[in-house]
């Protein structure tokens, strides 16, 4: 069962191994959504992700242990620019990886990220998607 900030310490592991292994991300779903303050009923986290093929190996090697992850359905994933999904073994959370495509919108997306720190005291952040001030009704 999840605790209250275990789907941001469960994505952290995975955003920590995106940026060292150089692949630039931008959290968007439900995580994005809540840390905007914007509850939504279900709690996952989606990721839009450059990666490419050579940073599959790193990326597995460095998440196994944590996570049912698949190399192959990565593999096809990133050759189709669709999306994979890791299993986080201890509590069942889930994180969708969405592999950018080759389009404005999906470009845009990542350059407009926000870091998004942690705690006041700390240096870690991670990049969720920009909140848009909403065109009045």
């Amino acid at each position: 069962m999840l605790q209250n900030d275990e789907p941001i310490q469960v994505t952290l592991l995975v955003t920590d191994v995106l940026e060292h292994i150089g692949v630039k991300y931008v959290i968007g779903d439900s995580l994005a959504s809540a840390l905007h303050g914007v509850a939504r009923a279900t709690m996952d986290a989606g990721i839009v992700a450059n990666i490419q093929e050579e940073h599959v190996t790193p990326f597995v090697h460095a998440l196994k242990e944590a996570f049912y992850v698949d190399d192959q359905m990565i593999r096809d994933a990133i050759q189709h620019q669709m999306s994979f999904n890791l299993i986080h073994l201890q509590t069942l959370f889930k994180i969708d990886i969405f592999v950018a495509k080759d389009r404005d919108f999906d470009h845009l997306q990542i350059e407009r990220r926000t870091a998004y720190p942690l705690s006041s005291g700390s240096q870690q952040s991670i990049y969720i998607a920009s909140a848009l001030p909403s065109a009045g009704l």
